[in-house]
Order: structure tokens, then C-alpha cells, then sequence
């Protein structure tokens, strides 16, 4: 983000303050929704007071300010962007927090100061679909830069109404946590852009620590 002259110096005192000393780390101030359970998706919001980092082109006359920013609740990364005006910031927590409480980081990139609400967020047991997981057939003949569609169903009692996530990963393509389940399902088109090192498939595991996995396919030119 690029201040313009006539608020170059605006940006360097108001940002981040006139004096010589380092700015202060920023304050996690809250989290909205500040509770989930664990088989659960949650967006939330945190809100944030920050100084931003940034840098002056005393030749140009123009300050240039790093509003980058990551965001964590206990180990799960929950979000990464920009620091937004009033501080409110949106986190979309996964399906990967086992129940207790956790602390809520942020961070913000320009200059690595982190700031920690103590304990701000609290995950209760969920309820899991009884059977797990299973990842529907896949082609066993894919190809470089053609998308297939990848589709994990929940299995069992409680399958219909699971609307969490579940972490997968396809050697050498892919690995992540999905996005959330829409009555029990979760769909997202992949696509590979490298041939595969002969048979490959699809691995996904839950929090409980259930493996589903696909049939093998191979990825050719």
C-alpha cells in the first residue's frame, strides 16, 4: 500500500508513531465467535489494533506501508491477507482444533511482530459421522493440466449434517485442508500440472485421525 506525498508524513506518525522507538506489537483484541465445536467450520472475526510496519522514499516522498498479516487459532492456520480498516479481520477456522482452549496469533509480515490473545478461543467435542470418510472413484487416467473433480462424502450416522473439514493430499498436486462440507459432501475441482511418478491417489484424515483413501490414477502428459 502506497501513501501518496501528502500523506507520506501522515503515514509515518500516525502508523507508526513520531518517536525513535520500535512500534509496539500489535493487540489481538477479540474473537467473534470465540467458541466452536470440533467437527465444525466456523467463520469468525478478530479484531486487531496494529501499528503497520512500513517504509519511506524520502526521494519520492511517498511512504509505503506492508498491511500483510496471517492469522492462527493454537495451531491451525486460520487466515492470511490484509489488515483491514477498524482492525476487523475475517478467519474461517477448519475442523482441525482438538477441544480445549487455544490462543489466538496474529502476525504481521512486514516485520514479523506477533501479538496473542491468551486462551481466546474454546473448542467443545463435536459430533463426527460414525463411518468417516470415502472419497468417490477417480479416473485412473488423468492428465496434465485437465481438471477432474475430487468428491469426499461423509459416511454413516451424523453424515448428512457434517459441515466441517477434513485435511487431503495428492502426491506431487495437492496438499491442504478443504473447504467445509455441505451436508455431508465436499467437492473441488484439482487439477495436475505435472506428470505423476507412476500410480498416485487421493489421502484424506479427519482430526479423529480416520483415513479415507481413493482409488490409484495416473497423471500423464
Amino acid at each position: 500500500m502506497r501513501c501518496a506525498p501528502a500523506l507520506a508524513a501522515l503515514a509515518a506518525c500516525g502508523l507508526a508513531g513520531c518517536g525513535s522507538g520500535a512500534p509496539p506489537n500489535p493487540v489481538v483484541l477479540s474473537i467473534s465467535p470465540s467458541t466452536m465445536t470440533s467437527s465444525s467450520f466456523t467463520r469468525a472475526t478478530i479484531t486487531v489494533d496494529a501499528v503497520l510496519p512500513f517504509t519511506v522514499d524520502y526521494g519520492k516522498g511517498e511512504a509505503t506501508v506492508n498491511d500483510l498479516i496471517t492469522m492462527s487459532v493454537g495451531p491451525a492456520q486460520v487466515g492470511n491477507g490484509h489488515y483491514l480498516a477498524g482492525g476487523e479481520i475475517p478467519a474461517d477456522i477448519p475442523s482441525r482444533l482438538q477441544p480445549g482452549v487455544h490462543n489466538v496469533t496474529v502476525k504481521l509480515v512486514g516485520d514479523d511482530r506477533f501479538g496473542v490473545l491468551e486462551g481466546g478461543f474454546t473448542v467443545t467435542p463435536g459430533v463426527w459421522p460414525s463411518g468417516g470418510f470415502a472419497i468417490a472413484p477417480i479416473d485412473p487416467t488423468q492428465h496434465v493440466d485437465a481438471s477432474f473433480l475430487l468428491t469426499i462424502t461423509a459416511q454413516g450416522t451424523g453424515a448428512g449434517s457434517f459441515n466441517g473439514t477434513v485435511d487431503f493430499v495428492i502426491p506431487n498436486v495437492v496438499a491442504k485442508t478443504s473447504g467445509p462440507f455441505t451436508n455431508g459432501i465436499y467437492q473441488e475441482s484439482i487439477t495436475p500440472h505435472a506428470v505423476s511418478m507412476g500410480q498416485i491417489h487421493v489421502t484424506a484424515v479427519d482430526l479423529l485421525g480416520r483415513i479415507a483413501t481413493s482409488n490409484d490414477f495416473i497423471v500423464i502428459p
